[in-house]
């Protein structure tokens, strides 16, 4: 028996199905960015040409050019949204805490991640993700002294 109900459960499979569709869009956009298919096209910027192209806004459309770009550094995070097992919020989340400064850190810890933001409410995840930026950042900072 469900612990939600028939049509929450079927409800939740097109959730799954629309994060892994997303994940495909950011791929593919980034995908074309690096190929460098907007270039020549009249567009200042890819993400200009990316607007031109969906109608979407430039700034959101810098956001899915980033978490493209991020989720190359997090393999095993982006494995869950291309799964449909973790929301783009939770990988935003997560995006937004690499940096170079932070990178071998984050590639040691990228399980902990992955672990918090498909196992435990957003709220919680968030709180443990920013945590350890904190932490990391102030030894990278540390270190450079």
């Amino acid at each position: 028996m469900s612990i939600v109900g028939e049509r929450a459960e079927a409800l939740a499979e097109l959730t799954c199905d629309r994060r892994a569709a997303r994940w495909a869009e950011i791929v593919a956009w980034h995908e074309a960015v690096a190929a460098g298919e907007w270039v020549g096209k009249g567009h200042r910027s890819p993400s200009a040409w990316m607007a031109a192209a969906t109608g979407e806004p430039v700034g959101a459309c810098k956001r899915v050019l980033t978490l493209g770009e991020r989720l190359e550094k997090m393999p095993r995070v982006a494995n869950l949204f291309r799964v449909g097992l973790v929301s783009e919020a939770a990988v935003g989340l997560v995006a937004d805490v690499w940096s170079e400064d932070v990178a071998a850190a984050f590639e040691r810890d990228e399980l902990l991640f992955a672990d918090w933001i498909s196992h435990r409410p957003f709220r919680e995840a968030k709180i443990k993700v920013e945590a350890w930026a904190a932490i990391e950042q102030r030894n990278a900072a540390e270190e450079q002294t």
